[in-house]
């Protein structure tokens, strides 16, 4: 107990020394800290919304959605698809003119936010990992000095928990120690990424460009646009040079890990979720194209393949691929087709293989249609991916 009071007490002091914060930290608000309020992103205050309003207070959820819009929430299709039923009240055609404010902010892509010194920031905490008050300096030198991005991370992969992040750092410390390099590699990246976001503009003129947060965590997020205030890349996925160690990595992290020349595809993919329309899948059909989507809308952009070692496997194996799917199309498990990595597969058979199939069905269509523009705005829109498919003509193609 005296050991857990000290760690407590470290932990609080550390809180209260950060970027000068004027907060008085009692036991119960760094309870309130753990869940939250004081992060200042946007899922929190979603969350706080949701419950709300399966309580029966639309007025109360509405307030929660203006302090999240506040916070860098920029996605009307969070509003329109999960919180629709709010339509009716005074405050929502006000929320939707926020929204519009933020979005507009982003349009520009030459005045996009690359943010890369999370990286920098978590080097110099590695150094002192080894501290037994290493959970406080983490979070204080690490998630409360980092960006939105970064806080988002804390709150979404790691439920504010530092510790856990502790550990697994100690236990693949060679590996981290391995990778320093990673905030300079991100560095020269940068030119491509600006130009990239210049091409889709051209082919797609309402693109928004919110913030790019480059982190370092623990292999649990690749990428992903769902923190609701910008875009989230996990650096030490894209790790892998001669020198990097990976001894202590599990095989999985092991097939997880490529160098920086899959980041900008990464990072184009992540970006086109954040440009569809078109609302999150409910079976498998649905969902692989919305994936598949992103990988196929990159590889226009960007002039490669943004998953070649799927390709590799799913180019030899495409009908065998396409009729296991359609037999399938209308699941809503997607436990053997998507984000299956950490599943036990056979030998040789690479995870993700609905990126595939959904690549494939979007660039069926394209070889139909010819033109870049119009099927980049189709896809981005679908309203309809049961149409869209037979719109493609996949089917077809093994007849």
């Amino acid at each position: 107990m005296i050991v857990k009071l000290t760690n407590l007490l470290s932990l609080l002091v550390c809180f209260m020394s950060v970027s000068g914060q004027k907060l008085e930290f009692t036991y119960g608000g760094y309870n309130n800290y753990k869940y939250s309020d004081y992060l200042k992103i946007p899922l929190p205050k979603l969350r706080a919304a949701s419950v709300k309003l399966q309580l029966g207070d639309s007025a109360k959820a509405c307030a929660y959605l203006k302090e999240a819009i506040k916070n860098g929430l920029y996605e009307p299709i969070r509003l329109n698809s999960s919180y629709k039923s709010l339509a009716y009240r005074k405050e929502w055609p006000g929320l939707l003119q926020m929204l519009e404010k933020r979005r507009k902010q982003y349009q520009n892509p030459d005045n996009i936010e690359i943010n890369t010194t999370d990286i920098t920031n978590f080097f110099k905490v590695l150094d002192k990992i080894d501290s037994p008050y290493a959970d406080s300096i983490l979070m204080s030198e690490y998630f409360l000095k980092g960006s939105q991005g970064l806080k988002a991370f804390l709150d979404l992969k790691l439920a504010n928990k530092p510790e856990t992040m502790v550990f697994k750092i100690r236990e693949q410390n060679k590996f981290y120690n391995s990778i320093r390099q990673m905030d300079k590699e991100v560095a020269l990246l940068i030119p491509g990424i600006k130009n990239a976001t210049k091409k889709l503009e051209e082919y797609y003129p309402e693109s928004i460009f919110p913030p790019f947060y480059f982190i370092i965590g623990i292999f649990t997020i690749g990428g992903t646009p769902d923190i609701g205030n910008g875009l989230l890349i996990g650096s030490e996925f894209f790790s892998l040079t001669p020198q990097t160690d990976t001894t202590e990595l599990s095989e999985t992290q092991k097939f997880a890990l490529y160098d920086t020349s899959r980041l900008v595809p990464i990072v184009m993919h992540e970006l086109i979720h954040i440009e569809q329309k078109n609302p999150w899948g409910t079976t498998l059909m649905e969902q692989c194209i919305i994936e598949g989507a992103c990988d196929f809308i990159a590889s226009l952009v960007i002039g490669t393949n943004p998953n070649p070692k799927l390709h590799e496997y799913g180019n030899a194996h495409e009908k065998e691929l396409y009729l296991q799917f359609i037999n399938k199309q209308t699941s809503t498990d997607f436990s053997n087709w998507l984000y299956n990595g950490s599943k036990k597969r056979n030998a040789g058979v690479p995870p993700n293989l609905g990126y595939y199939i959904g690549f494939k069905i979007c660039e069926e269509y394209y070889l139909k249609n010819k033109n870049i523009k119009e099927t980049i705005k189709k896809i981005l829109e679908i309203e309809d991916y049961n149409f869209f498919f037979l719109e493609s003509g996949y089917e077809n193609k093994f007849k």
